[in-house]
């Protein structure tokens, strides 16, 4: 019984936190919004460039001030 009560508790959980989730993306869209939803992911990138060398982005800069 306890098992049962755990995975409808799981379902009720999780269920509801993606159904609020998709409702607050779908159905309450607005700029700043959407303006986090973009900086997230330029961090997320942010986050696995900073792993890689620095030289890359140091030749690009210098071609773009050519």
């Amino acid at each position: 019984m306890n098992e049962f009560i755990e995975k409808a508790l799981n379902y009720f959980l999780y269920g509801g936190s993606i159904f609020v989730c998709l409702y607050w993306l779908i159905f309450i869209p607005n700029e700043e919004k959407v303006r986090n939803i973009k900086n997230t992911i330029n961090n997320l990138k942010n986050m696995f460039n900073d792993n890689k060398d620095e030289e890359p982005r140091e030749e690009t800069q210098k071609k773009d001030k050519k």
